[in-house]
């Protein structure tokens, strides 16, 4: 027979219940029988292991979860206000290289992939060459206010040479370069990305002293010059499954955020790329733009050339994992709903005389302890090191120019994207089955949770009175009929 009866000193839950219960709840009624006997699932009976049930049963409820709003919204009212340090790729940290590497679990190799060097651009460069140097130029002649600070005229300026040089770009690649004509630029956007990592040493505190590893929650925010937008994604350099995915090392440095001086802040953990998620069309990362002056300016830490190269090298780890991990939400995955395919994004900082050319692979984004050391998946970091575009600008000119930065931003600009074959783009997204005033509600608690402000009416709502407090902190005081306790 293929049922099993539990007699009732075993399975009854209560007194009234009947003398036997059945276990194996999914079987068909009593008068179906199968050949193999079908028993309940075996679960880890103790404390850690029930969590960890529970934990795994809402991680399938949010993959579940037919649209980006509903499972980012899920994440934001379970999780709530949380304790999370504040990653950006401008720290100004000494030798954060090996920090942010452990962090999102990337290796950084040297050197740009040979795909570059086999594309040709000499055409498209004879026909922009002068086009983008007049671009640079035109912003190295203006004379700036004496009365302002030397670091914010630098970064006006930087700025406006990205805006000049990515014009310049689109006005002549576009109408030739079909995923350049259907592309959206956008400018300072609000990147937002957070994920969980499960294994960092104690912080000392007196609730964590006897933990050997805890688990530190990150919130990437950034908001780069120019991000550009497409529609399809870009293609991997390496297969998922390669031995340089799943073997290659990362750096160990498993100590705690706040020796790299992470400050902490109390806040709903937010995930956008640029955009809100009811925004759909162009969900794949092609080019983002930097300015150099919030990491590398006249007085920094950064002297010589090596610390420079890490410095930027450590910017560009974090945001390619950062911006990506961002993107993927907006197609249905979350760092609790591992990748199911990699993404891949361009990054390029630059002040116009310096230029660093990086591209970056995400392979997986489960870094919670949960699913660590289940997951043995690396992501990939290619940097092409501290460039420089002209030995020195005079009498309207640059002198010393090196054409092989040029080219290299022309091939970063018309790398074409192309998604894998039989891949499904979105395979945790099904069919939006709200009506329009829930959709509406679900938006708005949304935007309200990721603003991250202060809310009077939900202040209020939450408040404990003063005369509730002192009962609950003193249960043994003399009960007094002109007080409410609810």
């Amino acid at each position: 027979a293929a049922k099993i009866f539990v007699p009732k000193r075993l399975g009854r839950n209560h007194w009234i219940y009947s003398q036997i219960r059945l276990i194996n709840y999914d079987l068909a009624p009593e008068d179906e029988y199968t050949d193999v006997p079908k028993y309940p699932p075996i679960h880890d009976p103790s404390y850690e292991g029930t969590l960890l049930r529970k934990r795994r049963e809402w991680y399938d409820r949010i993959r579940a979860l037919p649209t980006v709003e509903q499972k980012l919204l899920e994440i934001a009212k379970e999780k709530g206000r949380q304790r999370s340090y504040i990653i950006q790729p401008h720290s100004d940290c000494y030798n954060n290289l090996p920090a942010f590497q452990y962090a999102t679990r990337t290796h950084v190799i040297k050197g740009l992939p040979n795909e570059y060097s086999e594309t040709d651009v000499e055409d498209v460069y004879e026909r922009l060459k002068t086009n983008l140097t007049d671009a640079i130029a035109s912003e190295l002649d203006i004379n700036r206010t004496a009365n302002v600070k030397r670091k914010m005229v630098e970064q006006t300026k930087q700025e406006n040479i990205i805006r000049q040089i990515v014009s310049t770009l689109l006005k002549g690649l576009v109408w030739q370069i079909p995923h350049l004509e259907t592309a959206q630029v956008d400018r300072e956007p609000r990147c937002n990305a957070f994920w969980w990592h499960g294994r960092y040493h104690s912080d000392n505190l007196p609730w964590n002293r006897k933990k050997d590893f805890m688990t530190i929650p990150f919130q990437y925010q950034d908001a780069p010059d120019i991000q550009i937008r497409i529609k399809e994604p870009l293609p991997e350099v390496v297969s998922k499954t390669d031995a340089l995915v799943q073997s290659v090392e990362v750096p160990d440095f498993p100590y705690h955020p706040t020796l790299l001086k992470m400050k902490f802040k109390e806040r709903v953990l937010t995930s956008l790329p640029g955009i809100w998620p009811n925004k759909k069309g162009c969900d794949f990362p092609l080019v983002t733009f930097r300015r150099r002056n919030d990491l590398i300016f006249e007085g920094c830490i950064f002297k010589k050339e090596q610390d420079i190269e890490r410095a930027l090298a450590a910017s560009a780890v974090l945001v390619g994992f950062g911006s990506l991990n961002a993107f993927s939400t907006s197609l249905g995955f979350t760092p609790l709903n591992d990748l199911t395919y990699p993404l891949v994004s361009q990054y390029i900082n630059t002040d116009g005389q310096h230029w660093a050319f990086s591209l970056y692979q995400l392979n997986t984004n489960g870094l919670h302890p949960d699913f660590y050391h289940d997951n043995p998946a690396r992501n990939l970091c290619w940097t092409s090191g501290n460039l420089r575009l002209y030995d020195v600008y005079e009498n309207g000119e640059l002198k010393g120019l090196n054409d092989d930065v040029l080219k290299t931003l022309l091939k970063f600009m018309l790398k074409k994207p192309r998604a894998a074959v039989g891949t499904d783009l979105r395979p945790f997204l099904g069919e939006d089955t709200m009506t329009e005033e829930e959709r509406q509600a679900t938006w708005s608690e949304l935007r309200m949770l990721y603003d991250n402000r202060f809310h009077l009416r939900s202040a209020i709502q939450r408040e404990v009175p003063m005369w509730v407090r002192i009962y609950k902190h003193h249960p043994l005081a003399p009960p007094s009929p002109y007080v409410r306790l609810t």
